[in-house]
Protein backbone atom coordinates (compact mmCIF):
# COMPACT_ATOMS: atom_id res chain seq x y z
CA UNK A 1 0.00 0.00 0.00
CA UNK A 2 2.91 2.20 0.84
CA UNK A 3 4.79 1.24 -2.40
CA UNK A 4 1.71 2.33 -4.48
CA UNK A 5 1.20 5.21 -2.88
CA UNK A 6 1.11 8.41 -4.69
CA UNK A 7 1.06 12.35 -3.21
CA UNK A 8 -0.61 13.34 -6.46
CA UNK A 9 -3.44 10.72 -5.99
CA UNK A 10 -3.90 11.97 -2.61
CA UNK A 11 -4.13 15.26 -3.19
CA UNK A 12 -7.27 14.55 -5.14
CA UNK A 13 -8.43 11.72 -3.10
CA UNK A 14 -8.24 14.67 -0.22
CA UNK A 15 -10.08 17.07 -1.99
CA UNK A 16 -13.05 14.61 -3.07
CA UNK A 17 -13.43 13.86 0.92
CA UNK A 18 -14.29 17.03 1.33
CA UNK A 19 -16.03 17.44 -1.76
CA UNK A 20 -18.22 14.76 -0.05
CA UNK A 21 -18.31 16.17 3.28
CA UNK A 22 -19.73 19.21 1.48
CA UNK A 23 -22.34 17.66 -0.42
CA UNK A 24 -23.75 15.90 3.04
CA UNK A 25 -22.14 12.75 2.85
CA UNK A 26 -19.87 10.12 5.06
CA UNK A 27 -16.31 10.17 3.07
CA UNK A 28 -14.65 6.36 3.40
CA UNK A 29 -11.84 6.55 1.36
CA UNK A 30 -8.57 6.85 3.34
CA UNK A 31 -5.23 8.38 2.52
CA UNK A 32 -3.94 4.98 1.90
CA UNK A 33 -6.22 5.12 -0.84
CA UNK A 34 -4.44 7.60 -2.58
CA UNK A 35 -4.33 5.81 -6.04
CA UNK A 36 -6.87 5.44 -8.88
CA UNK A 37 -9.25 3.13 -7.10
CA UNK A 38 -9.24 5.49 -4.47
CA UNK A 39 -10.39 8.14 -6.85
CA UNK A 40 -13.50 6.26 -8.44
CA UNK A 41 -14.30 5.25 -5.15
CA UNK A 42 -14.60 9.06 -3.79
CA UNK A 43 -16.27 10.54 -6.93
CA UNK A 44 -18.95 7.58 -6.61
CA UNK A 45 -19.31 8.67 -2.91
CA UNK A 46 -19.43 12.49 -4.11
CA UNK A 47 -22.24 11.30 -6.67
CA UNK A 48 -23.92 9.67 -4.47
CA UNK A 49 -24.39 12.48 -1.97
CA UNK A 50 -24.86 15.17 -4.40
CA UNK A 51 -28.20 12.99 -5.43
CA UNK A 52 -29.34 12.11 -1.95
CA UNK A 53 -29.50 15.90 -1.57
CA UNK A 54 -30.68 17.06 -4.73
CA UNK A 55 -28.30 20.06 -4.10
CA UNK A 56 -26.83 20.92 -6.94
CA UNK A 57 -24.81 23.76 -5.65
CA UNK A 58 -23.05 20.69 -3.88
CA UNK A 59 -21.14 20.27 -7.21
CA UNK A 60 -20.01 23.75 -7.87
CA UNK A 61 -18.76 23.76 -3.99
CA UNK A 62 -16.83 20.77 -5.18
CA UNK A 63 -15.14 21.76 -7.64
CA UNK A 64 -13.97 25.11 -6.92
CA UNK A 65 -12.23 23.13 -2.95
CA UNK A 66 -10.31 20.65 -5.50
CA UNK A 67 -7.18 21.63 -5.61
CA UNK A 68 -6.72 19.60 -9.18
CA UNK A 69 -8.86 21.54 -11.25
CA UNK A 70 -10.00 18.38 -13.78
CA UNK A 71 -13.30 18.78 -14.26
CA UNK A 72 -13.78 15.78 -16.66
CA UNK A 73 -13.50 13.57 -13.88
CA UNK A 74 -16.84 14.11 -12.69
CA UNK A 75 -19.67 12.09 -14.67
CA UNK A 76 -21.66 14.20 -17.08
CA UNK A 77 -24.96 14.03 -15.48
CA UNK A 78 -22.88 15.74 -12.91
CA UNK A 79 -21.71 18.69 -15.03
CA UNK A 80 -25.05 19.02 -16.27
CA UNK A 81 -27.40 20.12 -13.12
CA UNK A 82 -23.85 22.01 -12.18
CA UNK A 83 -24.62 23.85 -15.92
CA UNK A 84 -28.22 24.21 -15.35
CA UNK A 85 -27.77 25.71 -11.67
CA UNK A 86 -24.70 28.24 -12.84
CA UNK A 87 -27.21 29.50 -15.73
CA UNK A 88 -29.50 30.81 -13.34
CA UNK A 89 -29.76 34.35 -12.44
CA UNK A 90 -29.30 35.91 -9.27
CA UNK A 91 -32.91 37.13 -8.64
CA UNK A 92 -34.86 34.23 -6.95
CA UNK A 93 -38.04 35.05 -8.20
CA UNK A 94 -37.20 33.89 -11.72
CA UNK A 95 -36.59 30.42 -10.66
CA UNK A 96 -39.02 28.16 -12.72
CA UNK A 97 -40.79 25.41 -11.42
CA UNK A 98 -38.60 23.09 -13.65
CA UNK A 99 -35.49 24.75 -12.75
CA UNK A 100 -35.90 23.91 -9.10
CA UNK A 101 -37.45 20.53 -9.41
CA UNK A 102 -38.72 19.58 -6.26
CA UNK A 103 -41.61 22.39 -5.34
CA UNK A 104 -45.06 20.58 -4.81
CA UNK A 105 -47.54 20.75 -7.89
CA UNK A 106 -49.93 23.07 -6.19
CA UNK A 107 -47.57 25.95 -5.82
CA UNK A 108 -46.16 25.09 -9.09
CA UNK A 109 -47.90 28.12 -10.91
CA UNK A 110 -46.89 30.88 -8.26
CA UNK A 111 -43.64 29.95 -8.18
CA UNK A 112 -43.38 30.47 -11.75
CA UNK A 113 -44.77 34.22 -11.39
CA UNK A 114 -48.59 33.11 -12.49
CA UNK A 115 -51.10 33.22 -9.44
CA UNK A 116 -54.49 32.02 -10.14
CA UNK A 117 -57.62 31.71 -8.06
CA UNK A 118 -58.33 28.46 -7.85
CA UNK A 119 -58.19 25.58 -5.71
CA UNK A 120 -54.94 26.03 -4.75
CA UNK A 121 -54.81 29.14 -3.87
CA UNK A 122 -54.50 30.52 -0.45
CA UNK A 123 -55.30 34.58 -0.87
CA UNK A 124 -57.04 36.24 1.68
CA UNK A 125 -59.60 39.10 1.25
CA UNK A 126 -56.49 41.25 2.65
CA UNK A 127 -54.33 40.14 -0.33
CA UNK A 128 -56.59 41.62 -2.82
CA UNK A 129 -57.34 45.35 -3.83
CA UNK A 130 -60.95 45.64 -2.77
CA UNK A 131 -62.65 48.90 -3.63
CA UNK A 132 -65.18 50.67 -5.86
CA UNK A 133 -62.63 52.40 -8.62
CA UNK A 134 -60.79 50.86 -11.24
CA UNK A 135 -58.28 47.65 -11.01
CA UNK A 136 -60.37 46.84 -7.68
CA UNK A 137 -62.22 43.61 -7.13
CA UNK A 138 -65.85 44.13 -5.80
CA UNK A 139 -66.77 42.94 -2.26
CA UNK A 140 -70.64 42.26 -2.33
CA UNK A 141 -72.46 42.55 1.06
CA UNK A 142 -73.37 38.88 1.47
CA UNK A 143 -71.38 35.93 2.68
CA UNK A 144 -71.01 35.39 -0.71
CA UNK A 145 -71.63 36.33 -3.66
CA UNK A 146 -74.81 34.78 -5.65
CA UNK A 147 -77.12 35.37 -8.84
CA UNK A 148 -79.78 36.60 -5.92
CA UNK A 149 -77.45 39.48 -4.20
CA UNK A 150 -79.30 41.23 -1.59
CA UNK A 151 -80.72 44.62 -2.61
CA UNK A 152 -79.41 47.78 -1.31
CA UNK A 153 -81.32 50.80 -1.65
CA UNK A 154 -80.38 53.63 -4.35
CA UNK A 155 -80.56 57.29 -3.82
CA UNK A 156 -80.26 58.16 -7.46
CA UNK A 157 -83.44 61.03 -8.62
CA UNK A 158 -85.43 61.06 -11.27
CA UNK A 159 -83.82 64.35 -12.17
CA UNK A 160 -80.22 62.94 -12.91
CA UNK A 161 -81.57 60.09 -15.12
CA UNK A 162 -80.67 60.87 -18.89
CA UNK A 163 -80.81 58.07 -20.61
CA UNK A 164 -84.02 56.28 -19.90
CA UNK A 165 -85.36 55.07 -23.66
CA UNK A 166 -87.71 52.35 -23.05
CA UNK A 167 -91.71 52.83 -23.87
CA UNK A 168 -92.48 54.14 -21.05
CA UNK A 169 -91.40 57.47 -22.28
CA UNK A 170 -93.40 57.41 -24.91
CA UNK A 171 -96.14 59.26 -22.63
CA UNK A 172 -99.45 59.48 -24.54
CA UNK A 173 -100.69 63.40 -25.49
CA UNK A 174 -101.39 65.45 -21.92
CA UNK A 175 -100.83 62.35 -19.82
CA UNK A 176 -97.79 64.68 -18.75
CA UNK A 177 -98.09 67.84 -19.43
CA UNK A 178 -99.34 68.82 -16.22
CA UNK A 179 -99.43 72.98 -16.72
CA UNK A 180 -101.82 75.57 -17.66
CA UNK A 181 -100.74 78.93 -19.97
CA UNK A 182 -102.52 81.59 -17.93
CA UNK A 183 -102.48 85.82 -18.06
CA UNK A 184 -101.80 85.41 -14.33
CA UNK A 185 -99.13 84.11 -11.98
CA UNK A 186 -100.07 80.85 -10.31
CA UNK A 187 -103.48 80.54 -11.35
CA UNK A 188 -103.70 78.06 -13.91
CA UNK A 189 -107.64 78.40 -14.48
CA UNK A 190 -108.64 82.03 -13.74
CA UNK A 191 -112.25 83.02 -13.13
CA UNK A 192 -112.21 86.63 -13.05
CA UNK A 193 -111.49 88.58 -16.45
CA UNK A 194 -107.74 89.22 -16.91
CA UNK A 195 -107.28 92.26 -19.29
CA UNK A 196 -103.99 93.79 -20.68
CA UNK A 197 -102.20 91.02 -20.08
CA UNK A 198 -98.22 91.48 -20.38
CA UNK A 199 -96.72 88.17 -20.01
CA UNK A 200 -97.99 84.67 -19.98
CA UNK A 201 -97.42 82.25 -17.76
CA UNK A 202 -96.72 78.17 -17.72
CA UNK A 203 -98.16 77.33 -14.48
CA UNK A 204 -98.42 73.74 -12.65
CA UNK A 205 -101.82 72.82 -12.66
CA UNK A 206 -102.39 69.08 -12.03
CA UNK A 207 -98.65 68.32 -11.49
CA UNK A 208 -95.59 69.84 -12.31
CA UNK A 209 -94.27 67.25 -14.87
CA UNK A 210 -94.15 67.74 -18.59
CA UNK A 211 -91.89 65.36 -21.44
CA UNK A 212 -89.61 66.83 -23.91
CA UNK A 213 -88.51 65.06 -27.23
CA UNK A 214 -85.05 65.20 -26.71
CA UNK A 215 -84.19 63.51 -30.06
CA UNK A 216 -84.87 59.86 -29.62
CA UNK A 217 -87.05 59.58 -26.62
CA UNK A 218 -89.82 61.49 -24.04
CA UNK A 219 -87.58 62.75 -21.41
CA UNK A 220 -88.88 63.94 -18.20
CA UNK A 221 -88.67 67.32 -16.85
CA UNK A 222 -89.97 68.81 -13.27
CA UNK A 223 -90.67 72.47 -13.75
CA UNK A 224 -91.72 75.65 -11.77
CA UNK A 225 -93.47 78.39 -13.37
CA UNK A 226 -91.89 79.81 -16.19
CA UNK A 227 -92.82 83.49 -18.05
CA UNK A 228 -92.36 85.14 -21.25
CA UNK A 229 -92.98 88.43 -21.75
CA UNK A 230 -95.67 90.23 -24.69
CA UNK A 231 -93.53 92.94 -25.01
CA UNK A 232 -93.26 94.47 -28.76
CA UNK A 233 -95.48 91.58 -30.06
CA UNK A 234 -97.32 92.64 -33.03
CA UNK A 235 -100.74 93.85 -32.09
CA UNK A 236 -103.79 91.63 -33.53
CA UNK A 237 -101.44 88.48 -34.27
CA UNK A 238 -102.08 85.11 -33.14
CA UNK A 239 -98.51 83.13 -31.33
CA UNK A 240 -98.11 79.57 -30.10
CA UNK A 241 -96.17 79.17 -27.14
CA UNK A 242 -93.47 76.31 -27.51
CA UNK A 243 -91.49 74.58 -24.61
CA UNK A 244 -88.06 73.24 -25.11
CA UNK A 245 -84.46 72.92 -23.19
CA UNK A 246 -81.88 74.93 -23.90
CA UNK A 247 -79.88 74.59 -20.47
CA UNK A 248 -82.92 75.18 -18.93
CA UNK A 249 -86.57 74.86 -19.47
CA UNK A 250 -87.63 78.40 -22.43
CA UNK A 251 -91.10 79.52 -23.78
CA UNK A 252 -90.70 80.88 -27.15
CA UNK A 253 -93.38 82.32 -29.14
CA UNK A 254 -94.00 81.98 -33.34
CA UNK A 255 -96.13 84.55 -35.11
CA UNK A 256 -98.77 82.96 -37.38
CA UNK A 257 -99.10 83.46 -40.76
CA UNK A 258 -102.43 85.54 -40.44
CA UNK A 259 -105.98 84.75 -38.27
CA UNK A 260 -106.24 80.97 -38.96
CA UNK A 261 -102.99 79.89 -40.79
CA UNK A 262 -99.60 79.00 -38.70
CA UNK A 263 -96.55 79.94 -39.82
CA UNK A 264 -94.70 77.24 -38.48
CA UNK A 265 -96.11 73.72 -38.37
CA UNK A 266 -96.82 71.42 -35.62
CA UNK A 267 -97.70 67.63 -36.50
CA UNK A 268 -98.32 64.59 -33.33
CA UNK A 269 -95.15 63.16 -32.32
CA UNK A 270 -96.76 59.58 -30.98
CA UNK A 271 -100.01 61.30 -30.43
CA UNK A 272 -98.29 64.61 -28.61
CA UNK A 273 -98.15 67.97 -30.44
CA UNK A 274 -94.76 69.52 -31.35
CA UNK A 275 -93.65 71.92 -33.71
CA UNK A 276 -92.65 69.83 -36.70
CA UNK A 277 -88.90 71.50 -37.69
CA UNK A 278 -87.45 70.81 -34.18
CA UNK A 279 -89.83 68.33 -31.84
CA UNK A 280 -90.61 71.65 -29.68
CA UNK A 281 -93.67 70.39 -27.33
CA UNK A 282 -96.67 73.19 -28.23
CA UNK A 283 -98.48 74.03 -25.04
CA UNK A 284 -100.99 76.29 -26.47
CA UNK A 285 -101.55 79.72 -28.59
CA UNK A 286 -102.63 83.19 -27.55
CA UNK A 287 -103.51 86.56 -29.74
CA UNK A 288 -102.76 89.97 -28.96
CA UNK A 289 -104.99 92.38 -28.90
CA UNK A 290 -105.58 96.04 -31.00
CA UNK A 291 -102.95 97.04 -28.39
CA UNK A 292 -99.13 96.18 -29.05
CA UNK A 293 -97.92 93.71 -26.73
CA UNK A 294 -100.66 92.85 -24.61
CA UNK A 295 -103.59 89.83 -24.82
CA UNK A 296 -106.81 89.66 -22.87
CA UNK A 297 -108.64 86.35 -21.52
CA UNK A 298 -111.89 87.33 -20.99
CA UNK A 299 -115.87 86.58 -21.38
CA UNK A 300 -115.94 88.82 -24.40
CA UNK A 301 -112.03 88.11 -25.61
CA UNK A 302 -110.92 84.58 -24.80
CA UNK A 303 -107.61 85.62 -26.19
CA UNK A 304 -105.54 82.36 -24.30
CA UNK A 305 -106.55 78.67 -26.01
CA UNK A 306 -104.51 75.75 -23.86
CA UNK A 307 -103.79 72.50 -25.56
CA UNK A 308 -103.45 70.51 -22.32
CA UNK A 309 -105.50 70.07 -19.05
CA UNK A 310 -108.65 72.02 -21.11
CA UNK A 311 -111.21 73.68 -18.95
CA UNK A 312 -114.61 75.14 -19.89
CA UNK A 313 -114.36 79.12 -20.56
CA UNK A 314 -117.16 81.06 -20.29
CA UNK A 315 -118.31 83.17 -23.01
CA UNK A 316 -120.59 86.49 -22.33
CA UNK A 317 -122.27 89.98 -23.58
CA UNK A 318 -125.37 91.68 -23.27
CA UNK A 319 -126.65 94.86 -24.80
CA UNK A 320 -128.05 97.16 -22.32
CA UNK A 321 -129.81 99.64 -24.29
CA UNK A 322 -133.68 99.87 -23.68
CA UNK A 323 -134.74 98.98 -26.84
CA UNK A 324 -134.29 100.03 -30.63
CA UNK A 325 -136.15 99.71 -34.41
CA UNK A 326 -135.05 97.93 -37.24
CA UNK A 327 -137.07 97.72 -40.17
CA UNK A 328 -134.95 96.24 -42.85
CA UNK A 329 -135.59 92.92 -44.22
CA UNK A 330 -131.40 92.33 -43.83
CA UNK A 331 -129.06 90.60 -41.54
CA UNK A 332 -127.16 93.05 -39.61
CA UNK A 333 -125.22 93.09 -36.47
CA UNK A 334 -127.51 93.70 -33.76
CA UNK A 335 -128.13 97.45 -32.80
CA UNK A 336 -125.55 97.97 -35.37
CA UNK A 337 -122.87 97.65 -32.97
CA UNK A 338 -119.52 95.97 -33.75
CA UNK A 339 -119.17 95.24 -29.41
CA UNK A 340 -122.17 92.86 -29.75
CA UNK A 341 -119.83 89.70 -30.09
CA UNK A 342 -117.91 87.50 -28.36
CA UNK A 343 -114.02 86.42 -29.73
CA UNK A 344 -112.44 82.83 -29.16
CA UNK A 345 -108.98 81.86 -30.26
CA UNK A 346 -108.62 77.88 -31.16
CA UNK A 347 -105.04 76.47 -30.51
CA UNK A 348 -106.15 73.23 -32.59
CA UNK A 349 -109.15 72.25 -34.59
CA UNK A 350 -112.07 70.44 -33.66
CA UNK A 351 -112.35 72.88 -30.28
CA UNK A 352 -116.19 72.75 -29.00
CA UNK A 353 -117.67 76.04 -29.07
CA UNK A 354 -121.63 76.40 -27.35
CA UNK A 355 -123.62 80.14 -27.25
CA UNK A 356 -126.99 80.36 -26.76
CA UNK A 357 -128.48 84.09 -27.80
CA UNK A 358 -131.56 85.58 -26.59
CA UNK A 359 -133.61 88.54 -28.26
CA UNK A 360 -136.97 90.41 -27.08
CA UNK A 361 -138.77 91.67 -30.29
CA UNK A 362 -141.90 92.81 -30.95
CA UNK A 363 -143.93 92.48 -34.41
CA UNK A 364 -141.97 90.82 -36.74
CA UNK A 365 -138.23 90.21 -36.68
CA UNK A 366 -135.47 87.16 -35.91
CA UNK A 367 -131.97 86.98 -34.53
CA UNK A 368 -129.15 84.91 -35.19
CA UNK A 369 -125.40 83.95 -34.60
CA UNK A 370 -122.77 84.76 -37.15
CA UNK A 371 -119.36 82.91 -37.19
CA UNK A 372 -117.41 85.62 -38.83
CA UNK A 373 -120.32 87.51 -40.72
CA UNK A 374 -122.27 90.15 -39.69
CA UNK A 375 -124.62 89.69 -42.79
CA UNK A 376 -125.27 85.52 -42.63
CA UNK A 377 -126.18 83.15 -40.27
CA UNK A 378 -123.88 80.13 -39.68
CA UNK A 379 -125.13 77.42 -41.37
CA UNK A 380 -124.88 75.08 -38.66
CA UNK A 381 -126.51 76.99 -36.17
CA UNK A 382 -130.21 77.53 -35.24
CA UNK A 383 -132.06 81.04 -35.37
CA UNK A 384 -135.58 81.93 -34.82
CA UNK A 385 -138.05 85.13 -35.02
CA UNK A 386 -141.75 86.06 -34.94
CA UNK A 387 -144.64 87.45 -36.83
CA UNK A 388 -146.64 88.72 -33.39
CA UNK A 389 -149.61 91.42 -33.15
CA UNK A 390 -148.76 94.41 -32.76
CA UNK A 391 -148.34 95.58 -29.20
CA UNK A 392 -146.75 91.72 -27.83
CA UNK A 393 -143.50 90.87 -28.11
CA UNK A 394 -141.84 87.65 -28.10
CA UNK A 395 -138.40 86.31 -26.66
CA UNK A 396 -136.27 84.81 -29.91
CA UNK A 397 -133.15 82.27 -29.49
CA UNK A 398 -130.66 81.29 -31.52
CA UNK A 399 -128.36 78.59 -31.00
CA UNK A 400 -124.68 77.29 -31.75
CA UNK A 401 -122.88 74.53 -30.75
CA UNK A 402 -120.33 72.90 -33.05
CA UNK A 403 -116.62 71.66 -33.03
CA UNK A 404 -116.14 72.93 -36.85
CA UNK A 405 -115.27 76.11 -36.79
CA UNK A 406 -111.91 75.64 -37.40
CA UNK A 407 -108.22 77.45 -35.20
CA UNK A 408 -107.78 80.20 -35.18
CA UNK A 409 -109.25 83.14 -34.38
CA UNK A 410 -113.08 83.71 -34.94
CA UNK A 411 -115.90 86.09 -33.86
CA UNK A 412 -119.39 84.68 -33.20
CA UNK A 413 -121.49 87.65 -33.74
CA UNK A 414 -125.44 88.95 -32.49
CA UNK A 415 -127.15 89.28 -35.80
CA UNK A 416 -130.55 90.28 -36.64
CA UNK A 417 -133.51 90.46 -39.25
CA UNK A 418 -136.14 93.35 -39.39
CA UNK A 419 -139.27 93.92 -40.25
CA UNK A 420 -141.67 96.94 -40.83
CA UNK A 421 -142.45 97.94 -37.76
CA UNK A 422 -139.87 95.85 -35.27
CA UNK A 423 -138.53 97.09 -32.31
CA UNK A 424 -135.35 95.32 -30.70
CA UNK A 425 -135.65 95.12 -27.08
CA UNK A 426 -132.59 95.23 -25.01
CA UNK A 427 -132.56 95.94 -21.70
CA UNK A 428 -136.07 94.85 -20.64
CA UNK A 429 -137.16 92.24 -18.38
CA UNK A 430 -137.59 89.35 -18.24
CA UNK A 431 -135.95 88.44 -21.19
CA UNK A 432 -132.86 90.61 -22.30
CA UNK A 433 -130.74 90.94 -24.99
CA UNK A 434 -127.68 88.40 -24.60
CA UNK A 435 -125.44 85.66 -25.05
CA UNK A 436 -123.93 82.99 -22.76
CA UNK A 437 -121.80 80.20 -23.67
CA UNK A 438 -118.26 78.68 -23.55
CA UNK A 439 -115.32 77.73 -25.00
CA UNK A 440 -113.23 74.09 -24.60
CA UNK A 441 -108.93 76.04 -24.13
Amino acid sequence: MVANFNPSWGRIVAALRVAVVAAGGTPTVTAYQANWGGCIKAIDELRAAIVAAGNATAVMTAHTAAADPHAQYALDTDLAVYASHVANTSNPHSTTAAQVGAIATTAAGAASGVATLDGSSKLTSSQLPLGSSAATACAGNDARLTDARTPTAHNQTASTITDFTTAAQLVPDGILSQGRLTFTSGNGLTTADVTAATTVYYTPYVGNGIHLWNGSAWQFYAFTELSLSLSGLTANTNYDVFLHDSAGLTLTAVAWTNSTTRASAVSLRNGTWVKTADDRRLLGTFRTTSVTGQSEDSALKRFLSNVYNLQMRALSQTDTTASWTYTTAAWRQTRATATNQVEVLLALDARQVSVVFQQRITMIGYCGLGVDSTTTPYTASLYGGFSAVSGHDNASYAFLNTNLIGLGYHAIAMIEFGGTTSTFVGAGSPAQCNLKGFVIG
